[in-house]
């Protein structure tokens, strides 16, 4: 496990070096000037050339990549071109709501998609079947930014039952906390949900066609053991890997979320950043959430092997 872990940490090295290559370039090709952003359009030409220069904008890019590379390797992500606060304490003050808004959403969908899936799976061709189907046919079909729209409408504004907007600290009130997450759990989770589910259903129904668990059922086992020892258990190496897929989507793609539900969060800072040009804020949290789904990535493969026995961890070097 050691050797496989420090394999993984060597290979993270090359990935964040192309990945943080790729978004530098980038962003220095988007048309548009920091220095004009940050003092206005009116400002004179010969204070946005000074506040280049302060800033190292007149520098050639590569110089500019490698300065900003050195001050990384040495924990310095450098400091926001907007306020001038440190680009890694604007990150770990609105990581913690992404974090938990995702942790939330995850927990929501596996809660809802495992038995959805099993249900399915086991009583094929029936109304629960049926209805397991109609589940994930609406979650995968309804955008989840008109679904967070949609529940604010009933439960925030005509029910009164939970706040429509806003983000309260777990430290300042756990209920207000709580109270504040549901609808965007709601929101994001019912599409994982529904993906997980049909990965869950098919990949049983495959699981409890094979062979060995025909044996288990011929050896007189009780159904409910057949199931969990030898069906849901060798079912869940696809579902892990959609399962890993999917919370690497949401912290990706929790922005919208965080958008319609006011949200301060890591998705709303780097859309700020991007259009305020702020560059060294976009190239700090990219390396952020390039980092953690390499670190989704790890977990999945460590996964396979806790799932199934006759996965070594050692053969788990190419799958992520």
């Amino acid at each position: 496990m050691a050797g496989f872990l420090a394999r993984r940490f060597l290979l993270t090295v090359p990935v964040l070096f192309l990945v943080s290559l790729f978004v530098f370039s980038l962003l220095h090709f988007i048309p548009g000037d920091p220095a004009t952003v940050i003092l206005g359009p009116e400002a004179p030409a010969e204070a946005r050339l000074a506040l280049r220069q302060k800033l190292g904008l007149d520098l050639p890019l590569p110089v500019q990549y490698l300065r900003w590379t050195g001050r990384v390797l040495r924990g310095d992500l450098g400091r926001s071109l907007v306020d001038n606060q440190p680009v890694s304490l604007l990150i770990a003050q609105r990581l913690p709501a992404t974090l938990e808004l995702a942790v939330f959403s995850f927990a929501l969908a596996t809660a809802i998609a495992l038995p959805l899936g099993i249900l399915g799976a086991v009583r094929r061709r029936t109304v629960t079947d049926y209805a397991s189907s109609i589940f994930a046919l609406a979650g995968l079909s309804v955008p989840h930014f008109w679904l967070g729209i949609l529940l604010i409408i009933l439960f925030a504004l005509r029910l009164r039952w939970l706040p429509a907007s806003g983000y309260v600290p777990l430290t300042d009130s756990l209920a207000r906390n709580l109270a504040a997450m549901v609808l965007p759990a709601v929101a994001t989770g019912f599409r994982s949900a529904a993906t997980v589910a049909r990965f869950m259903r098919s990949s049983l129904l495959d699981v409890l066609r094979a062979e060995h668990v025909r044996t288990a059922r011929a050896k007189g086992l009780p159904e409910w053991a057949v199931l969990l020892r030898h069906g849901v258990r060798n079912a869940l190496i696809p579902v892990i890997t959609a399962s890993g897929l999917q919370v690497a989507g949401l912290l990706s793609g929790l922005v919208i979320t965080e958008t319609i539900f006011t949200i301060p969060g890591f998705g709303r800072l780097i859309v700020d950043a991007i259009f305020t040009r702020d560059i060294p804020v976009v190239q700090g949290a990219v390396l952020v959430s390039a980092l953690m789904v390499i670190g989704i990535n790890l977990v999945v493969d460590v996964l396979y092997a806790l799932a199934d026995p006759r996965i070594k961890v050692s053969t788990l070097g190419g799958t992520a």
